[in-house]
């Protein structure tokens, strides 16, 4: 090795916010990419899953419970309803009307502000034996195909 490369530096590792920053904003949300962006993230991951009118949105849990003021399961819900929440508030009121951002509006974030993106697609799971029911592998297909076509 010559003594060149040994001058180089290395090059900095990506730094990932999981959820975004979910530290310091909900998780999963457009505040909380662009809070991962102002603490020096390269790179986001967020989870995506489809509304039951198969649109994709981001959001982590099977339940909308713990991170909306919604109830029940995602997948049981359309675009509109899950829009309608507020996805901020349980975490801060300072987030109070943060909506379950959709896949298209957080790949056009991370686009303008330069972040890397990746993406972990939810499914739904037979609560039973955790295992995909084959309507729930369908729609996972079906989203993972929506993203592929989203992001080229």
């Amino acid at each position: 090795m010559s003594s060149s490369n040994l001058q180089k530096p290395l090059p900095l590792p990506n730094i990932i916010g999981h959820r975004g920053a979910k530290s310091v904003a909900p998780e999963n949300t457009l505040a909380s990419i662009r809070a991962a962006k102002r603490l020096g993230c390269t790179f986001v991951e967020v989870d995506v899953m489809l509304s039951n009118d198969k649109v994709a949105c981001i959001h982590h849990d099977n339940t909308l419970d713990r991170c909306t003021n919604g109830r029940g399961f995602l997948w049981d819900q359309n675009i509109d309803a899950l829009r309608s929440l507020d996805a901020g508030s349980w975490f801060d009121k300072e987030f109070a009307g943060e909506k379950l951002p959709l896949l298209s509006e957080v790949i056009q974030t991370c686009r303008d502000l330069n972040l890397g993106l990746n993406l972990e697609i939810k499914h739904a799971t037979d609560k039973a034996t955790d295992v995909p029911t084959p309507e729930e592998r369908e729609r996972e297909i079906e989203l993972a195909e929506k993203v592929c076509v989203d992001i080229v």
